[in-house]
């Protein structure tokens, strides 16, 4: 009687644990970061003093969750717009962008301390602050 309740209680315990359908854990914190809708705010030629050009009604850019991109940093004409991050371990994390399925755009970038998103070009860097309204 006590193997019955032995493998009665295995088989509870094996049947009971389920598995875990949270998804997230596999997505970049990088990527959760940039998700959202940025305005372009300012610029920097990377050139002494490095002092930060304001720039009134800047363009916008928007990161969705599902990996679609709207807006894209560089002037294309893309039937589809995506991302994807790549987290490079001790640099800065890298924005992969695609146009109709092809490379476009890979640059380093960052979000600060402000939630400010840096994009960072060769010899220029844009900065963009997350807008409240995501649509």
């Amino acid at each position: 009687m006590k193997n019955y309740i032995s493998i009665l209680m295995i088989a509870l315990l094996v049947l009971s644990c389920s598995k875990n359908d949270d998804t997230n854990d596999a997505i970049p914190e990088a990527e959760h970061k940039i998700v959202g809708k940025w305005q372009l705010i300012a610029e920097n030629d990377d050139v002494p003093p490095f002092e930060w050009e304001p720039i009134e009604n800047g363009g916008f850019l928007q990161f969705h969750s599902n990996g679609t991109l709207v807006g894209t940093p560089a002037n294309s004409n893309c039937n589809r717009e995506t991302y994807e991050i790549a987290v490079v371990l001790d640099s800065d994390d890298y924005v992969l962008t695609y146009c109709d399925g092809e490379l476009n755009l890979d640059l380093p970038f960052q979000i600060n301390d402000a939630d400010e998103l840096l994009l960072l070009y060769p010899f220029i860097t844009f900065k963009y602050k997350r807008t409240i309204n995501n649509n």
